[in-house]
């Protein structure tokens, strides 16, 4: 799986990679499939593209996550302990 987006500041940068969650659902909305990536946000991000980030599915998952995908949520990444994204602004 290739993921891949522009990314701009709008003023803003994040001093650590802001987090998101991949998933992948299945017609009735089970997830086959999820994926966690890290994006940092710089002051110069202009709607720049973003290197592509490569996810190798399992070979014993593949089959079934490609034959059966209905929908790929793009989330924020959550965890009970996990702070959220921090911003500062650009100076």
């Amino acid at each position: 799986m290739t993921f891949s987006c522009n990314i701009s500041s709008l003023g803003y940068f994040t001093p650590d990679e802001a987090k998101l969650n991949i998933i992948i659902r299945a017609k009735g909305g089970a997830v086959l499939h999820t994926w966690s990536v890290g994006v940092l946000v710089k002051c110069t991000n202009k709607d720049q593209p973003l290197t592509p980030l490569i996810h190798e599915v399992p070979s014993d998952l593949a089959p079934n996550v490609f034959t059966n995908v209905n929908a790929c949520e793009i989330t924020e990444h959550t965890e009970p302990n996990y702070p959220g994204v921090k911003v500062q602004r650009c100076s």
